[in-house]
Parts: structure tokens; sequence; C-alpha cells
């Protein structure tokens, strides 16, 4: 503050070359003067407004001429927030400066009637060029002329605070702080939201320290200009931001970036975040295009363009979401800046750049709107491979909306949040197998058991002492095993650990089949699982085997590696009954099964958000083979039932969900001597029929809190159906056995865009 007790406002400004002797002005903060930046200004010739034409308004793009040109929107991505219908319409933003060219068509129907002169009564009208500049940046139309302003619909509430006579120096307009006062005053009276001071000078006096204190304490945001020394503080009235009491966490420092090299560098003439850091955020103030209250295009530079960038920024934001509070709107302005110099909040570019891009976006928890549900923007579901791709249960979640931690409404695809099962091809998986295999015992009992090497340790079967795996001396552990005894002459039994419970039955029923690589379909009824545990019992019933077999396991979700919502493992519990009888050379197989899953649907795993909680499903299956001397064929097929259970979300409902799987496979011994030559080709598990209902939030009244909700239907069913189709040969040689595969799986995973699978392997085991 200088002996007069006025202020001179911030902003270098670019020479007007060429325009005799014109220079707007070169002031700085701390009642220092700021070299102007040697860059010629642009005049920017008007450009005519287009002819009407009677063809449909086309959709607005926002990538037109007039939009490259407002450089600072554009490097604030403020596309982010005119896509949603943002333009500041109804926000007013108070500018205390040298007034406005009251006669510009860029600011035409928009200046309050509030707009005033708090020196002497003068008329609004700008006589420096500064006020329009600062205005403009800020508001000016979008036009198809020239540029337009952050929030181009915003209201304007000029404030002239100029001190008579002040303006004709080379130093600047200066503004006394107890003008500042009122006029910071007569802004909370006249409904501001916002008020832009791209002013600088000593600290405030207690006057204007009162008048920003009544307004922060009514919730108006004040956007200060850090200053253009280049200093590593910002300049002493700005840092009134800083006083707990008089700012109240709403009074912004905004510092400039953009130099000759680097746009996103803190500008030259900017100072710094300094002890201001926490309330300091920046936004482009470096030859910045605007015009002078003569209609004069130029490129100005200084942290008074700065400021009227942010003030626009918090325009759209506050009209967007007219739920915040102010102190809402500047905590989303800072949490999603976008960070720069040293990590975190830092003394150069404080809380970071402006990026109203990620303004725009949810922030914080996401829930479904009308409930508590939460719900993820990237990853709420992972479809069971009998889903496959089905694609309109993915469509029919599009258009919902939730709500961030901010209580904003967003209308989100949350399509592209519910995917297929991953799947790997099978050489990768089935050939990246390093584990060694041992075999005890012969006749009654016997044990199997497979060692992995101590880079894949995995559970132990359950037979570990002390609480501790059981490991070799290399830290080998079981992957997987099963021991089978025969009690008595009818009876065989049987437990198992990483084996499905239909794998371990055929051990006990002596079937063998030959090394496909591909899975066999008949015995699956959910996807992935891990940690299995599994038991059964087969006996002898006259001419009949009965089979009794139970396993329990948990799915192996992946939750973690796809960002799934939080939610309680899932786990599934199979009890099956099987019978089996021949007659001569055909033997016929039968079974059901009964599959209760908790937390996932047919191994579809989703968030709380859609409701899925668990899963009763029966299937029923039926197998005929034939042997006839060195031939065999079998063809079976399984069927199934599944009823869901459904907790509050977005499914309301499914009605019963029936799945088919089926294979056929023939194998011929001897071909060549001591071999087997086979080939399958088999469908795995797919839905063919089902219907999910869903409650759908579709719009949201901040007005009211009221959630408007849609009932849509999706049918289950994937577009795709994997085929599979394997061929393999066998031979016994030196002591061992040779497998070649060939394999195609088409559409894997039941998902029609997918590529085909194709691989071949020849693999060698000998026993030792």
């Amino acid at each position: 503050m200088n002996a007069k007790g006025t202020w001179r406002r911030t902003g270098v400004f670019g020479l007007g070359t060429g325009l005799a002797s014109l220079m707007l002005a070169a002031c700085g903060g701390g009642g220092s003067s700021v070299a102007s930046i040697p860059a010629a200004p642009i005049v920017v010739a008007p450009t005519p407004t287009p002819t009407p034409t009677p063809t449909p308004t086309p959709v607005v793009t926002f990538n037109t001429l007039e939009d490259s040109r407002s450089t600072g929107a554009v490097q604030m991505q403020a596309v982010a927030a005119y896509q949603r219908g943002a333009t500041g319409a109804g926000i007013t933003i108070g500018i205390t400066d040298s007034g406005v060219d009251v006669d510009s068509a860029e600011f035409a129907g928009r200046i309050s009637p509030a707009s005033l002169d708090l020196v002497s009564g003068r008329p609004i009208d700008d006589q420096s060029g500064h006020g329009t500049s600062v205005a403009a940046v800020a508001l000016a139309a979008r036009d198809d002329v020239n540029f337009h302003g952050v929030a181009f619909g915003a209201t304007l509430l000029a404030l002239r605070t100029d001190t008579v006579g002040s303006c004709s120096g080379t130093d600047g307009c200066t503004h006394a702080d107890s003008v500042l006062a009122r006029a910071v005053d007569h802004a909370v009276l006249n409904g501001a939201r916002i008020i832009n001071m791209s002013l600088g000078g000593s600290p405030a006096n207690q006057t204007l320290r009162n008048a920003i204190g009544r307004a922060t304490r009514a919730g108006i945001i004040i956007v200060i200009s850090a200053g253009n020394d280049g200093a590593a503080e910002p300049d002493a009235l700005a840092l009134v931001a800083n006083d707990t009491l008089t700012a109240n966490g709403l009074v912004i420092i905004a510092g400039s970036i953009g130099t000759a090299a680097d746009p996103l560098a803190i500008s030259t003439f900017s100072n710094k975040a300094g002890s201001g850091a926490a309330h300091y955020v920046s936004a482009s103030g470096y030859r910045v295009r605007s015009f002078d209250h003569a209609g004069t295009g130029f490129l100005f530079s200084g942290t008074s363009y700065s400021a009227p960038h942010i003030s626009g920024a918090l325009a759209l934001i506050l009209q967007a979401f007219p739920n915040l509070t102010p102190t809402q709107a500047v905590g989303i302005l800072f949490s999603s800046a976008d960070d720069a110099g040293t990590a975190g909040v830092d003394t150069v570019f404080g809380q970071g750049i402006v990026n109203l891009a990620r303004a725009f976006q949810p922030i914080g928890g996401t829930s479904l709107a009308g409930s508590a549900i939460a719900i993820s923007t990237t990853s709420n579901a992972v479809l069971g491979g009998a889903f496959g791709d089905s694609a309109q249960f993915g469509s029919s979640l599009n258009g919902a909306v939730i709500l961030d931690s901010y209580g904003r409404a967003f209308e989100t695809a949350l399509g592209d949040t519910v995917r297929a099962a991953p799947t790997s091809t099978l050489l990768a998986s089935r050939l990246a197998d390093r584990s060694g295999n041992v075999n005890f015992g012969r006749g009654a009992t016997s044990l199997y058991l497979s060692i992995a090497p101590a880079a894949q340790p995995r559970p132990w079967l359950g037979l570990a002492h002390g609480g501790r795996d059981a490991r070799d001396g290399d830290g080998h552990s079981v992957a997987s095993g099963f021991a089978t005894t025969r009690t008595d002459s009818h009876t065989r039994t049987g437990m198992s650990y990483g084996y499905a419970a239909n794998v371990l039955a055929g051990v006990l029923a002596g079937r063998s089949s030959p090394a496909y690589l591909t899975s066999g379909v008949l015995g699956e009824t959910v996807l992935l699982q891990r940690n299995g545990v599994a038991g059964a019992v087969l006996r002898d019933v006259g001419t009949w085997q009965i089979g009794l077999s139970a396993s329990n396991a948990q799915v192996a979700a992946q939750r973690s590696a796809l960002r799934l919502a939080p939610k309680h493992d899932g786990s599934v519990a199979t009890v099956t009954v099987s019978a089996n009888r021949s007659f001569g050379p055909v033997a016929l197989t039968g079974g059901v099964s009964q599959v209760t899953e908790r937390g996932t649907v047919l191994g579809t795993d989703g968030s709380s958000a859609l409701g899925f909680a668990g899963a009763s499903s029966t299937f029923a299956t039926l197998e005929i083979r034939a042997v006839l001397a060195d031939w065999s064929v079998s063809v079976g097929a399984r069927n199934g039932w599944t009823a869901a259970r459904l907790a509050t979300g977005l499914v309301r409902d499914i009605g019963t969900i029936r799945t088919t799987a089926w294979e056929g496979e023939m194998s011929r011994a001897r071909v060549l001597g001591n071999d087997r030559l086979s080939a399958r080709i088999a469908q795995p598990l797919r839905v063919y029929h089902g219907i999910a209902s869903l409650m759908v939030p579709v719009s949201y009244d901040y007005a009211t809190s009221l959630t408007g909700y849609e009932h849509r239907s999706a049918n289950l069913a994937p577009s795709g159906r994997e085929i599979d189709f394997e061929a393999v040969y066998s031979v016994a040689l030196a002591g061992g056995s040779l497998d070649a595969n060939v394999y195609l799986r088409r559409e894997p995973g039941n998902v029609s865009t997918r590529a085909d699978d194709l691989g071949a392997a020849i693999r060698y085991a000998i026993a030792f």
C-alpha cells in the first residue's frame, strides 16, 4: 500500500506495436513495476457472424476456430464442462477493476444492472482496457467471433473501483482499499457467487479484510492474482487467503503457467505459491488472447489473466452442480488440479494446474443415485464363462446415474465396467505348469501328488504338521493331489485337493481319458475355482455303480487385479449323485449335481451394486460310451437350471437361468502299435436362456434429491458360442509317454469378438 492507501492492479501486458504510443500497462505487486514481456500483440480482425441457414442446429462439438483461439479454456480442458451443458449461465461473477466496455457485443445482455462505479458515480464504461480484457477472459460470448470466455454464459457484475485519473499513468490504475471493500459488499448484496480481483499491492487494511470476511462467510469465492514480480511468495494482498478467520477457505490465489518454451511451466513473471501453497492454483496467464476497451485484440500476459480463467472455471462448476457448497467447489477445483512440480502441494504450483476434465469426473467414492450402495466407475462385474459376452446385460446398465463423494450426479456408461471373464491361451496355462508328479501305491490304495516348485507356492493338502506347509528340503510344496482306497470289495473312497469332485469320481470308477489340453465340459459347473477340497465314495449295488461326491472351493475371482468394488470372497459347494451301468459294450452314466454359490452367479463376480449374492443350480448329466474292440465313442450332454439370490442393487430379479454343454469323442487304440488317436468336439457350459430385470437410476433432482428410475430387461445369453475341436495322438516311447495335441477353440469364452485360439503341443513324460 502506498501513502495514498491505494492498490495497483497486477498484470504484464504486451505492447501495442504499430499503435500510436499505446501501452496498456506494465505493473506488478508490492508497489513495483514489471517490465513488459517482449511479445508482439496480435490484432484480431473481427470475424463476421455466419448467415443463419434453415438446416437443423448441429450438435455442438466445441472444435471451431473460436474454440481453438480460447487457449486458456483449451488448456484447462473446459470442453468437458461444455459437453455437460455447463456455460456458467445463472452464475454472477463480480469483476473489481476499471469497468467494462458496455458496448461490446461480447457482453451483450449479460451485464448485471447492479453494475456500479464505487468511486464517484461515473459510468462503468472502461477507459483503460484492463477491466474489459479481464472480464472477456472470464465470460466473453461464444459467438463465432474472435475467442470466448471460459464461462461464456455467466453474468458480469462490473464493479468499477479505479481511482479517478489514476489510469492515465504508466504504472496502471490504482484502487483504494475502502472502495474495494464497498465493491465486495455490493457484490455480496447483488448475488455474485465469485469475485475476481486481478489486483495487487500491500496487505489489505482492516476495512477491506472485514469486507472479505463478510463475503466469504456469505459463501462468496474470491480469486486474487498472485502478482507479477517472479517472487517466491504471492503478493501481499493475495496472502489474505492464509487468514483463516477472514478467508474461511474461500480465497484463491491465482498463479500463471506458460513460458515461451513450456506451456505448463510456471510463468517467469508469476509469483509462486510460497506460504500460500494451500490456497494457490495456477492457470494460463501467458500470451492470453483478449481485447481492450476499444475492441482491439492483444495477447496479454500476467496473473491478471490467470485469475479470470479460474473464476470462469468455478462458475462452470457451480452451475453444473448446484448442490455444491462454495467450500466443496473450491475443494473440487483443488483436488482435480494436475499435480505439477514437486509431488503434492508445493511452494511453486501450490495445489497444481486447473484441469476441468478431471473436475467434471466423479471424485472419491461413488454410489448409485438414490442409495448408499457403492459402485465402481471402472469395474463392476466379470461375467462367468457361461455368460460370455452377454452384451445386452452390459448395455442395460448404460445411462445409470451415480453420485460421487460430493453428491454430484453423473450419467455413466456402466456397461463398460462389465467385462467377459479373461481367458489365456491354453498353451500358456497348460504348458507353464512345472509341477512334478509322484505316485505311491498300487491296487487297493493309491496316492497321487503334483509337486510345485517353491516359485509357485500353493497350499498343502491338509497333512501339514504344526500348522506349517509340508515342504521338502528344496522348498517344494504340494500343488494338488488325491488319495483313494478300497474299503471293501464293493466300495471305494477317495479325497482330493485341487481337483474337482467329478475328476475324483472318475478315478474311483477307473475311467481314463486321453490327455486333452482343452478342458472336459461335462464335469464343469461354474468357472474358476481354487483351493478346492473334494471327497467321493463309489459303491457297487447289484449291476449298478452308485457314486456320491462333494466338494467345496473358493472362487478365483481376481478381484484386486480387476479392481472390483470390495465384497466377500466367493465360494462354491457341490454335491453330486451319480449312477452308471454297463450293457455289454455300452456304458450309461447319469448324474445330478446341486451347486451352491456364495457371492457369485454361475461364476459371475459382481460388485455389491449389482446385487449378486449367490446362486443355487441343479445340473443333470447324461453320457453314453460304447467300446468296440479298439474303438470307443462317447456322447454326453449337461443341462442346468440356476436360481440367483439377489441383494439390493441394480438387478432386481433374474428368472431361471438355463445352461447347456455337450461333447462328443471318438478314440482308436493301436493305430500303429502301442498308441492311441483321439478326437473331441465340445461346447462348454453356455447360457441359452435367462432374463434379468433391472431398476436403473436415470435422473437426479438436486433440489429435491429425488431419483428417477427406469425398468429394464436384459437377455443374459451371450452372442458368442465357444466350440472346441481337439485331436491327440499318444504313443508309448522309451519307458514314457509321448503326446501330440492340436486344438482349435472358436469364440473362446463364448465371446463372439475374440480371436480363435489355435495351438499345438508335443509333450513327453517319463516315470522314474
